[in-house]
């Protein structure tokens, strides 16, 4: 009876053995699982790294430079750069862009134009000529006076050395008669051209101006 149960004994120890040498049929499929996810995990990244490389090719070759790519992950760095740029730049202009800007004295004659007087206002106006105008141009505009009657204050603006200024007075005995000057100086005052016209709101008997033309005095 001893002697039949060794056998018997020694089949079962062995089975035992191989048991626990293979493992059970659950441990192994958990462990081809677990690699199979490390597996799909290692070709994930592998993937990842090669979209990231071909990535960085794609934007070396539409910006034309070369450069290198590196890969990015966790770390410390420190850079510093400096840099200075000088720049000087000198440029000179001249121009006549204040026009005929001050305070002039300007002597004229006055002259009546055949044309000029339709309703014969000259001799009633008597006109002293030659005169000295003062005319005076700023940025923000223009005064034109005399210390002569009939020659009315008047203000107005300049565009360039063309001035055009407007004021009132007595004429022939009338108040409050325009007067309309429009001069054409140079940058010293002297006058090239000009006329001056009173009347031009219909003051004066029958309704007409009187234009006088000027010249340089």
């Amino acid at each position: 009876m001893y002697m039949r149960s060794r056998p018997l004994m020694l089949i079962s120890c062995l089975s035992i053995a191989a048991l626990f040498a293979c493992g059970s049929p659950k441990d192994k499929d958990s462990e081809s699982t677990e690699a199979d996810a490390a597996t799909a995990t290692d070709s994930s990244e592998s993937a990842e790294a090669e979209g990231d490389e071909g990535m960085c090719r794609s934007a070396q070759t539409s910006s034309g430079t070369s450069g290198q790519c590196t890969e990015t992950g966790d770390g410390d760095g420190d850079g510093d750069g400096d840099g200075d740029g000088d720049g000087d730049g000198d440029g000179d202009g001249d121009g006549d862009g204040d026009g005929c800007l001050g305070l002039f004295s300007v002597p004229v004659t006055a002259s009546v134009m055949s044309g000029d007087d339709a309703c014969g206002h000259e001799s009633f106006v008597s006109l002293p000529s030659p005169q000295t105008l003062d005319v005076e141009v700023t940025r923000t505009g223009v005064t034109v006076s005399s210390d002569g009657d009939p020659w009315v204050m008047a203000t107005g603006s300049a565009d360039g050395c063309v001035v055009t200024a407007t004021g009132t007075g007595e004429i022939a005995g009338f108040p409050g008669v325009e007067c309309v000057y429009m001069l054409t100086i140079d940058a010293s005052g002297v006058l090239i051209s000009g006329t001056y016209t009173c009347g031009t709101q219909s003051e004066l008997p029958g309704g007409c101006p009187i234009t006088y033309t000027l010249a340089a005095g």
